[in-house]
């Protein structure tokens, strides 16, 4: 827990006491026993994770995934009554990995439309290809993200490779804010 200063005269930065409110906010480790996310790419995480998601207080909150390979193989889908951060601790630190036969749908990442800007963040979302210098041997998965329709949702320090498709975004996506999006895609990279 970080703390604060006797004073708020003594930070170098107007904001500080916000940002140290911020940083000690609770968020929902996936990896908790209440949760059971592996992260060592065995069994179903978007269970875990899933659940985690539905715990965040409607005030909001942070989901955070440890380093490790998560599997995924069905959808994750968003809440649409609370701003919701789904955070890893890295491109390179945690995964998102999708095997062939997942019966994910309508995409890995379910974001619906909301007034309520959730985003996600720090991670790596990595599909299975038998041979990825082929685009005819490609499998057909469903997009990473699919966000038809959800407005005010971001995607910050991201990377989707060997997609099919990387984000569905049709329709009324005012407001969708990207930073720093890596996008390896056989089909569309973002739609």
């Amino acid at each position: 827990m970080l703390q604060k200063k006797a004073s708020p005269l003594q930070y170098d930065r107007p904001d500080q006491d916000a940002l140290i409110d911020f940083m000690n906010r609770d968020y929902i480790d996936v990896r908790e026993p209440t949760y059971g996310a592996r992260g060592d790419d065995g069994g179903n995480d978007a269970i875990a994770i899933q659940a985690a998601l539905n715990d965040v207080p409607v005030t909001g909150g942070v989901v955070y995934l440890p380093p490790g390979t998560y599997r995924i193989t069905s959808s994750i889908v968003f809440p649409t009554d609370r701003q919701v951060r789904l955070i890893g601790a890295g491109r390179q630190a945690t995964i998102l990995h999708v095997p062939n036969g997942t019966t994910a749908t309508p995409g890995i990442i379910h974001l619906r439309g909301s007034e309520y800007a959730s985003s996600i963040e720090q991670l790596l979302i990595r599909f299975d290809q038998p041979d990825f210098t082929n685009v005819s041997t490609a499998t057909h998965f469903v997009p990473a993200i699919y966000a038809q329709n959800c407005g005010r949702f971001r995607l910050r320090h991201l990377r989707i490779d060997l997609a099919w498709d990387g984000i569905d975004m049709r329709g009324n996506c005012g407001g969708t804010f990207i930073e720093n999006l890596e996008l390896c895609a056989f089909n569309k990279g973002i739609d």
